[in-house]
C-alpha cells in the first residue's frame, strides 16, 4: 500500500487584529493516488499491523525530511492513529526525529479501536512532549471526541475541532458548541483550531468568538 500514498498541505493560520491570516504550521494530509481522497479503512487495517505502521513510517520519514530540510522555518504536522501508539517502531521513529520536535507536531485521532488504552496514549504523549513535539488532538467534535477529551486535555497542547460541525450545523449553532467547549476546557489553556474554514465571512465570524487559529484550503496560498 505504501507505494500509492503521497501527501498533500493544507495551511493552519493565526488571523490578526486586521482580520490577515499568519501562517503556523503546515498539515500533511494523506491521500492514495487511484482517488485522491484520504484512503480509509484499508490504511486503518494497514498500520494496525507492526509490519504496516513500520513501512508507514518509512515512508513518512523520507517525505517529512525533505519538506524540513526544504525550508528550514516550515514546522509540519502530522497524523498518527492511537492503534500506532503501541508500537515500539512508533517511538523509534520520532526519537530519531527529536532534532526537529521543535517544527513537528503529533496530530492524535478521535478514532475509537478495540482494546484501546489511555493508558498507553498518555504514555506516548509524555515522551514526545519530553523529546520537544506538540501534541494536538485532532478532529474533535461533539461525540467520540469530546470523550477523548476528558482523558486527555491535560496532557496535550491543543485541539483541532472537526470540518465535520461546520458542515452539518450552521455558524449560530457552531458558536454555541465552540463556546461551551471553552467553558469546559478553558482552564487547561488549550490552542484551539477550527478546520474546514472556506470563506472569509466564517473566518470573521469565528474570530468575533475569540477564535483565531484557523484551518482550511481557504488559507493554501500562504
Amino acid at each position: 500500500m505504501r507505494n500509492t500514498l503521497y501527501f498533500v498541505t493544507q495551511s493552519v493560520v493565526k488571523i490578526d487584529r486586521e482580520k490577515n491570516p499568519k501562517l503556523c504550521f503546515h498539515e500533511l494530509l494523506l491521500r492514495e493516488q487511484n482517488t485522491g481522497k484520504f484512503p480509509g479503512q484499508p490504511f486503518f487495517n494497514y498500520i494496525a499491523t507492526k509490519s504496516g505502521n513500520k513501512e508507514f513510517f518509512e515512508f513518512v520519514g523520507g517525505e517529512l525530511r525533505n519538506l524540513l530540510e526544504a525550508d528550514e522555518k516550515r514546522t509540519i504536522s502530522i497524523n498518527l492513529e492511537i492503534v500506532q501508539l503501541t508500537f515500539e517502531e512508533t517511538y523509534y521513529f520520532f526519537n530519531s526525529m527529536k532534532s526537529s520536535s521543535n517544527r513537528v507536531i503529533l496530530e492524535l485521532t478521535e478514532r475509537q479501536y478495540k482494546g484501546q488504552s489511555f493508558a498507553a496514549t498518555v504514555q506516548f504523549i509524555r515522551f514526545a512532549r519530553q523529546l520537544g513535539y506538540t501534541i494536538l488532538l485532532d478532529d474533535v467534535d461533539n461525540n467520540n471526541g469530546i470523550n477523548i477529551c476528558n482523558v486527555l486535555a491535560r496532557e496535550v497542547d491543543g485541539v483541532k475541532i472537526s470540518h465535520r460541525l461546520i458542515n452539518k450545523m450552521n455558524v449560530t449553532e457552531f458558536s454555541k458548541i465552540l463556546l461551551d467547549f471553552k467553558v469546559d476546557y478553558g482552564q487547561y489553556n488549550l490552542t484551539t483550531i477550527v478546520e474546514g474554514v472556506s470563506n472569509q465571512n466564517l473566518l470573521e465570524e469565528l474570530c468575533s468568538i475569540g477564535i483565531n487559529h484557523q484551518q482550511g484550503f481557504y488559507f493554501n496560498d500562504l
